[in-house]
């Protein structure tokens, strides 16, 4: 958490600020932020760079809007497009190497990725989980801290499974955090489990790109290279609008594959009916 706080930090001093200045929040409109994505071009910034730029610039937006800053944000912020913008998902055995590695190194990162590899639920909805909020039964998690609002996520009759021997077997009477915090923090959860994560994706001979946040481009893309109708991948992911899923709906070459033989084996049938 510490390393994205100064990331974000590093673009709010070195980029954002020195462009817009003293401009007030709320006047910054898609105009404003159509200068900033070209004036960083011209500079010979990558499209990756100028992306995570913006999404620091819509965070901030987002912060304003929760804190009575601003009263709207900009209609559509937009990302640039470009081969950096492709979204970076595991494979299912990239899965099952980096939950291998995470079982090796400490029970709660492996409880962290089975978490985010089965349900997509983004980082620090992962990390602030109440004990109190699993509802084991019904097989749900309430997210009170979710980026878009308090909200359930159903979750797998493994995972489910897995939860109630973790609680058993890790958790103390009266805890009330999923992922206690065993040094103290100012919330009682572990803030930040960035580095252990790093580690268990290089002993899974993982790209270090690979970021915590990878596990829910993972979830959204299995489920849709799996032939899931959009709108339950949607309810799945808990997203709000059907631009997000489309983000998740790139194919892959064995899709390509899988496409080419459902088409030949389609006419083949037609073919052998008609000669019959």
């Amino acid at each position: 958490m510490e390393r994205i706080i100064a990331k974000k930090e590093q673009h709010l001093r070195n980029h954002l600020k020195p462009f817009f200045g003293s401009m007030p929040l709320a006047n910054i409109n898609e105009m404003e932020i159509g200068r900033f994505k070209a004036t960083r071009k011209a500079t010979g910034a990558a499209i990756g760079t100028i992306n995570r730029e913006l999404a620091t610039l819509s965070h901030m937006m987002n912060c304003g809007l929760d804190w009575g800053w601003i009263n709207t944000k900009p209609r559509k912020i937009g990302l640039m497009k470009g081969e950096s913008n492709r979204l970076v998902a595991l494979n299912p055995t990239e899965c099952a190497n980096l939950l291998k590695a995470a079982s090796l190194l400490d029970p709660q990162l492996y409880l962290f990725c089975r978490m985010g590899l089965s349900t997509g639920m983004r980082h620090m909805e992962i990390l602030s989980t109440r004990i109190e909020h699993l509802h084991l039964a019904e097989r749900r998690i309430f997210i009170w801290k979710a980026k878009t609002g308090a909200e359930f996520q159903q979750i797998p009759s493994g995972l489910a499974d897995y939860l109630r021997w973790y609680l058993k077997n890790h958790c103390y009477d009266g805890q009330e955090w999923l992922f206690q915090s065993k040094f103290g923090t100012k919330v009682g959860y572990r803030t930040s489990i960035d580095d252990a994560f790093r580690t268990a994706c290089k002993n899974a001979g993982l790209s270090e790109e690979i970021t915590p946040h990878v596990m829910r481009h993972t979830v959204g893309t299995i489920l849709t290279n799996e032939g899931k109708p959009a709108k339950q991948v949607m309810e799945y992911m808990r997203h709000k609008t059907h631009e997000m899923y489309l983000r998740y709906s790139h194919v892959t070459d064995e899709t390509r594959k899988a496409t080419a033989d459902l088409l030949e084996a389609t006419i083949q049938q037609a073919v052998l009916r008609g000669s019959a």
